[in-house]
């Protein structure tokens, strides 16, 4: 009979500032990003909270928003998202459907939001070096300028070879940044 397998007990973690701090840097955003983060849910934050507990604790309103609110906050960050992304959105941070999301499940999952809209940005921002700033597929001479202002040897083959890799519409109509989607 193999062994048993037995499962470790998380260990209580205490809510002392250090904690606070490396949970912080592991959303990898900076202050600005946290901040302008809390501003939006500063905006519904306490609207959870019945009439009779409003005379709690102030601190502990602004650390909850209505789950309807969730949306109301990620548009003001100008994080709009789908219907389907709102739904699982919403089913992280309030997995018990109480209709409550508290401030570290919503920050996490805003750090999350933030850094796939940077990485669009520099997704678009590079696209753009490629095409000299336009808005249409990158395309074989494209690719021949900037092989030569880097003075890379390449040849047309393997830039033909890149364009068809990276492509699902064929070398001749060029890399849309539509089809590279994060």
């Amino acid at each position: 009979m193999p062994p048993k397998r037995t499962t470790r007990k998380p260990q209580p973690t205490s809510n002392s500032k250090k904690s606070k701090k490396s949970q912080k840097n592991d959303l990898d955003l900076t202050p600005e990003e946290e901040a302008e983060i809390r501003e939006a849910w500063n905006m519904f934050a306490g609207s959870a909270r019945e009439d009779d507990e409003a005379e709690e604790d102030e601190d502990a309103d602004r650390d909850v928003i209505r789950r309807q609110d969730v949306r109301r906050v990620l548009i003001a960050l100008g994080l709009e998202s789908t219907r389907e992304e709102l739904q699982d959105i919403l089913e992280t941070v309030d997995p018990e459907d109480e209709g409550i999301v508290q401030w570290p499940r919503f920050l996490e999952v805003a750090a999350l939001k933030i850094q796939y809209r940077d990485t669009q940005e520099e997704v678009e921002k590079a696209f753009k070096l490629f095409t000299g700033g336009g808005d249409g597929p990158i395309r074989l001479q494209d690719l021949r300028r900037i092989a030569d202002e880097l003075k890379d040897n390449v040849t047309d083959e393997q830039l033909r070879d890149m364009l068809e890799e990276a492509s699902s519409k064929g070398i001749g109509r060029g890399v849309d940044l539509t089809l590279r989607r994060l």
